[in-house]
Formats: C-alpha cells, sequence, structure tokens
C-alpha cells in the first residue's frame, strides 16, 4: 500500500508537502490551481462544516466526478445516495485527517451503480487558515477498474466490496 505507486497521488502529496514549508500544515491559500493543472481533475475541496459535524464538497475535479459517476459539489457527505456504512466512512476518514493533522493515503474498493467494482485510492490533507483549525481538506484520487483492480486488490471469493479499506498515515 504505497501512495508514491502513483504519479498524480505522489506529486500532490510532493506539492502539498512543499506548500506547508516548515508549518504543520498549508492554508487554501497557498494552493494555487496554476500551479498543478495536471492534477486539478484529480482534486476535491472539502470544507469542515460546524468542526468536523460535517463536511461539504465545495469543488470536485472531473476526474472525480467521472470515478464516482456522479458531480456531488455542493453536497453535504451525509447527504450522498450511498449505503450508510460508506457515508460513514466517509467522516470516519475525514475526521482522521482533522485528528491525526496531517495527511492520510487511504484505498478502498466499492460497487459503482452499474454494479461493477472499482478501486480508489486518495490522499486526504487538511488545510488551516491559521495553523491551528483545520477548515478545509484538499484531496487527490484516482481509480483502477477491471484488470488494474485485479492486480492492485486481489479480491477473494465472497470479499465484501464496500469494505472501509486500507488507510495510512504519511
Amino acid at each position: 500500500m504505497e501512495y508514491r505507486d502513483n504519479a498524480v497521488l505522489a506529486a500532490f502529496f510532493d506539492y502539498w508537502d512543499a506548500k506547508r514549508g516548515n508549518r504543520e500544515m498549508p492554508s487554501r491559500q497557498d494552493i494555487d490551481p496554476a500551479d498543478i493543472p495536471q492534477l486539478l481533475p484529480h482534486i476535491a475541496l472539502i470544507d469542515v462544516v460546524e468542526r468536523g459535524a460535517r463536511f461539504r464538497y465545495r469543488l470536485v475535479g472531473t476526474a472525480v466526478v467521472d470515478g464516482f459517476n456522479r458531480n456531488i459539489t455542493n453536497r453535504h457527505a451525509d447527504e450522498l445516495d450511498i449505503p450508510q456504512v460508506s457515508r460513514d466512512a466517509v467522516h470516519i476518514q475525514y475526521r482522521a485527517v482533522l485528528r491525526k493533522r496531517r495527511p492520510i493515503y487511504l484505498r478502498n474498493v466499492y460497487r459503482l451503480p452499474s454494479g461493477a467494482t472499482a478501486m480508489t485510492r486518495r490522499v486526504l490533507a487538511p488545510l488551516s487558515p491559521d495553523g491551528s483549525a483545520i477548515t478545509m481538506i484538499i484531496a487527490a484520487l484516482v481509480f483502477d477498474y477491471g484488470a488494474a483492480l485485479r492486480e492492485a486488490i486481489p479480491l477473494r471469493d465472497g470479499a465484501d466490496p464496500g469494505s472501509l479499506g486500507d488507510a495510512a498515515v504519511l
């Protein structure tokens, strides 16, 4: 389980890390889309609402929209039309970023509305305007399907494609 195996995720983490400099995390103002045009389709900006009680997707890149087969821009995570266990997992993952105050690498397998199985790998990273309160999470996501999915995670017979997956603090 390594985010560096993917060029998009590695470039995203390196950009976030460079922007934070000697601080714990960068601010939203430090992130300049002109610096990372190749990453923009894979980026999501998530507002931390009510100190982490809720999360709202402020911006969602085209690769993310395509990967999830839906545009979730301006939607709250708890309003998504996905199984409750998946909504709960999203909140657990985002709250882990708030608690750890570090980027987190995740991968999980899920079932698309079409019934096909896919895997998403992502890095979730905190943003803070003052170095203390985390007000936003920036994420980079990539998707694997078919043969790429089977190579990445060999699914066992009866494996739950809606599982929470693997996670690592970076």
